[in-house]
């Protein structure tokens, strides 16, 4: 999963380019699907020379490609930590999981749930969530997922993985 960030860019999690299971030298592609289809609707190669930027600590890639398809970018960034107090700070996202398949054909599924308190000191911003899926496998396919906050709709961050340690919730 990714998401335009502004005309011509892409925001996802660095292992969706990177895979482990992965050839290096594979090519990539990205597949645009509309919420109203099951079939990809456009697909574009990815070039190594179109990574505008990449980070392995911080898991994110920023990809240059043909976004004119997909029409007007409605991602607003936002430049603050979600804070929580006595009020949950919510957040929602959508992606294509495991756990979303149906016939065979992962499904455009959406995410919610609220934010733990920030730690500034670590750019892993932990998250609660109200998924259902029964095991932290079928998350695989969320990565690269945009994380926005329910209450503004900006964008705040990509979904990069899921605790393997914590009981599935």
């Amino acid at each position: 999963t990714g998401y335009p960030v502004r005309d011509g860019l892409i925001l996802t999690a660095r292992h969706v380019l990177y895979c482990e299971k992965m050839n290096a030298a594979s090519e990539r592609v990205l597949s645009w699907q509309r919420s109203d289809e099951s079939q990809p609707y456009y697909v574009t190669k990815i070039q190594q020379s179109a990574i505008v930027f990449e980070s392995v600590e911080f898991d994110v890639v920023l990809v240059a490609c043909d976004t004119e398809p997909l029409g007007k970018i409605p991602a607003v960034l936002d430049t603050s930590f979600p804070v929580s107090g006595v009020d949950q700070v919510r957040w929602n996202s959508f992606g294509y999981p495991r756990a979303g398949k149906e016939a065979g054909i992962r499904i455009k599924t959406p995410a919610k749930g609220t934010f733990f308190p920030p730690n500034r000191d670590y750019y892993v911003q932990q998250l609660t969530s109200e998924g259902n899926a029964t095991e932290s496998a079928l998350w695989k396919g969320m990565s690269g997922a945009p994380v926005f906050r329910s209450d503004t709709n900006k964008l705040v961050g990509v979904l990069i993985r899921t605790p393997t340690k914590y009981q599935d919730t």
